[in-house]
């Protein structure tokens, strides 16, 4: 069992790569200090509440617990947007994208694949959902943020050919298929790479429990296969969502639903 000073001993890599950022200017010493804080004391928080949660193993604790991951990563999607957003949208388009994806993905892996008894079991479901809802939030907010970036720079391209008389949807389909395939990316070279370069954590986290390692390859194929789902389903909600918000019944680009008031 790791104790507190092992930790502390470990936690000393953060703390040399940001000497290394300040020695060569790369500016990332303070988010990277900020991360490693809140890293810390979110996860010490959370493993005492899920102490109490498995503990108590109710189903209202459970879906309480999951609603409040649901908010968080609703607020961490729109958080990381550039400035000059509208974060109100972007909240409903996210939200709306990561519930809808995740939930699903949750629901046919939880009801299908594991099958707890009962079937709020928190030992299972929680760590499965929140790696299906993290994955989630990854591939919404690189989707929502490479939409946005192409529209604001494709700006006059797009409205050129929607003068021409192209169907708004037709000219965008381009730029909502490069977002989609972008946000792909990450979740697609975790899948080529899992077994030979990375072993992925639910893998991992059997093995270090003594599972046959055979058994634990099947939990990570299932796994890495649900993922991708709700990746996909979740970025081309976003996409949609955001090509959606940014016009009107005339078919005009309208950008200005997305930025803020000036």
């Amino acid at each position: 069992m790791l104790s507190v000073t092992d930790m502390f001993l470990v936690s000393g890599i953060v703390l040399l790569c940001s000497l290394c950022s300040l020695w060569l200017s790369l500016n990332i010493h303070k988010p990277l200090i900020v991360a490693a804080l809140r890293m810390v004391l979110q996860l010490m928080l959370v493993g005492y509440v899920l102490k109490i949660i498995f503990k108590v193993a109710s189903p209202w604790f459970v879906v309480g617990f999951l609603t409040i991951m649901v908010g968080a990563a609703t607020y961490e999607i729109a958080s990381r947007q550039e400035k000059g957003i509208n974060h109100f949208w972007l909240y409903g388009i996210g939200g709306s994208s990561i519930i809808f994806s995740a939930g699903v993905i949750a629901v046919l892996g939880v009801g299908v694949t594991l099958r707890p008894s009962p079937w709020y079991a928190p030992e299972q479901v929680i760590p499965f959902c929140a790696i299906i809802l993290g994955n989630a939030m990854n591939g919404a907010s690189i989707s929502l943020k490479a939409m946005i970036q192409t529209v604001q720079r494709e700006r006059a391209a797009i409205e050129a050919q929607l003068c021409l008389g192209y169907p708004y949807f037709y000219v965008m389909r381009q730029y909502m298929r490069a977002a989609q395939q972008l946000a792909l990316i990450p979740t697609i070279n975790t899948m080529a790479a899992a077994g030979i370069v990375t072993m992925p954590g639910i893998m991992t986290g059997q093995l270090l429990a003594g599972a046959d390692p055979l058994v634990a390859a099947h939990y990570q194929i299932v796994l890495m296969s649900l993922v991708f789902g709700g990746v996909f389903l979740c970025s081309l909600m976003c996409v949609w969502g955001v090509s959606y918000r940014i016009t009107d019944s005339r078919q005009r680009l309208r950008i200005d639903h997305i930025l803020k008031k000036t």
